[in-house]
C-alpha cells in the first residue's frame, strides 16, 4: 500500500513563501482557499462546559498560513464561546454559532449528566463575519412555517437537495424519511436496519448518503433520489463514528461520511487494527485506504475541497487533534494546525470556492 508522506507545516509554509512549491509543475500547490474551523481546550478541570467555553471559530489558509480568530468580541463575556458552522454562498463571509452558559447552568449538566435547554442558563445565537472586515453581524431565526408536523419532530433536522425542491430526514425512533422540501409527500425509506442517522444529498442531487444499522454500529448507505436503489458502501470495521474529544457523560461529535465534489465517491473513516483511517468508495463499492498514520491514530471529520483535488481532515496523533490537508492525486499531507497537547481542531469547512473574497 501507498505509505504517506507527511511534512511538517513549518516546512510546508516555508517551500510556499520561497516559491519552491508553487514554481515546480511536477507538484501542484494547496488551493488558495480559506479553510474554517473551531479550536478548543481539553484538559480543563471542572467538566464539560468549562472546555466548551473555550471554543473559538477560526480560519486558516490552506498551506496552514494566515491563522485568525474570528470576531473574539463575542467571547469577552464570561461562558461564552464561537463555534465555526460554515460559510455564505458567496465565500465572503464566515457563519458561526455564539454560544453562552452560565456557571450554575454548567455545574448542573454536570451534576445530572445532562444538557439544558436554550433560555434556561443558555443561550444560542448565528453570526455572519465579514472576512475583509471582520465584522460579525446577528442573524435573525427564520420560522419555517410550511413544516409539517412530521418535520417539527425530527431529531437531527433535514438536508435538501442542491435544487431546494426535495428534503430527506430522520424521525425520533430514527427512521429515514425522503420527501418534498416541507416535509410533505414523505416516504420512508425501509432497510431492514434499526438506526438511520444523518442524511445528505450528493451535490449533484442523485443520491442520498446516510450511515444505517446498530447501536453504534452504523456504516455508510446510499439511495436513489427516488428512493431506489438501495445499497450498504462500506463497513466501518467496528469504529463507533464517533469523536471523543472529552471523556465526559456525553459523545463529543459525529464523525460521518461525505460526498466527494463530484458526486461518484465518498470518503469515510473504518477501523484498521488500532487505527481509525481514511478511506473513499466508489459507488460500485470499490474502497481505497487514503491514510496509513502512525500507531494509534485517530483521522476524523474530512471534506473535499470544492475542486475534488484536496481533502482536509483531523487526525490524532501523539494525543493531539491537528488538521491535515492531503493531496488526492498523490495522498501526500500537509498539517495546517500546530495545537499543544490539551487543544482540539474540529470540524474543518472549506471556504467556497467561486466568488471568495
Amino acid at each position: 500500500m501507498h505509505v504517506l508522506r507527511y511534512f511538517p507545516l513549518a516546512l510546508v509554509a516555508a517551500a510556499l513563501a520561497s516559491g519552491i512549491l508553487r514554481s515546480s509543475p511536477q507538484v501542484e500547490p494547496p488551493p488558495d482557499l480559506l479553510i474554517g474551523y473551531t479550536e478548543l481546550r481539553t484538559n480543563l478541570p471542572g467538566g464539560r462546559y468549562v472546555n466548551d467555553a473555550t471554543r473559538r471559530a477560526v480560519v486558516v489558509k490552506a498551506d496552514g498560513t494566515g491563522r485568525r480568530v474570528l470576531a473574539e468580541e463575542l467571547t469577552r463575556e464570561a461562558g461564552s464561546s464561537t463555534q465555526f458552522g460554515g460559510w455564505s454562498p458567496d465565500g465572503k463571509a464566515a457563519r458561526l454559532g455564539r454560544y453562552w452558559k452560565s456557571e450554575e447552568a454548567g455545574k448542573w449538566e454536570e451534576e445530572h449528566k445532562d444538557f439544558r435547554p436554550i433560555g434556561d442558563g443558555v443561550r444560542q445565537d448565528t453570526y455572519l463575519v465579514d472576512l475583509a472586515s471582520g465584522k460579525a453581524t446577528k442573524q435573525t431565526p427564520v420560522e419555517d412555517k410550511k413544516a409539517s408536523a412530521l418535520v417539527k419532530n425530527l431529531v437531527h433536522g433535514r438536508t435538501f437537495s442542491p435544487d431546494g425542491k426535495r428534503s430527506a430526514f430522520e424521525d425520533r425512533a430514527y427512521r429515514l424519511y425522503l420527501a418534498d422540501a416541507d416535509g410533505s409527500n414523505a416516504k420512508q425509506i425501509k432497510t431492514g436496519l434499526r438506526f438511520h442517522l444523518m442524511p445528505s444529498w450528493s451535490p449533484d442531487g442523485a443520491w442520498v448518503l446516510f450511515v444505517a444499522g446498530e447501536h453504534y454500529d452504523c456504516h455508510p448507505h446510499v439511495i436513489k433520489a427516488d428512493g431506489t436503489g438501495l445499497k450498504k458502501l462500506a463497513s466501518r470495521n467496528g469504529y463507533r463514528g464517533v469523536i471523543d474529544y472529552l471523556y465526559d457523560f456525553h459523545d463529543g461529535s459525529s464523525d460521518l461520511p461525505v460526498w466527494a465534489s463530484d458526486s461518484k465517491s465518498v470518503f469515510y473513516t473504518a477501523k484498521k487494527g488500532r487505527n481509525v483511517e481514511l478511506y473513499r468508495v466508489t459507488l460500485e463499492g470499490k474502497s481505497e485506504q487514503l491514510s496509513d498514520g502512525p500507531a494509534g491514530a485517530m483521522h476524523y471529520h474530512p471534506a473535499p475541497s470544492p475542486d475534488g483535488k484536496w481533502l482536509v481532515y483531523g487526525s490524532k496523533r501523539d494525543g493531539v487533534r491537528q488538521l491535515y490537508v492531503m493531496r488526492l492525486s498523490d495522498k501526500k499531507e500537509w498539517r495546517i494546525t500546530n495545537l499543544a497537547k490539551g487543544r482540539a481542531a474540529m470540524w474543518p469547512s472549506w471556504q467556497l470556492a467561486a466568488t471568495r473574497p
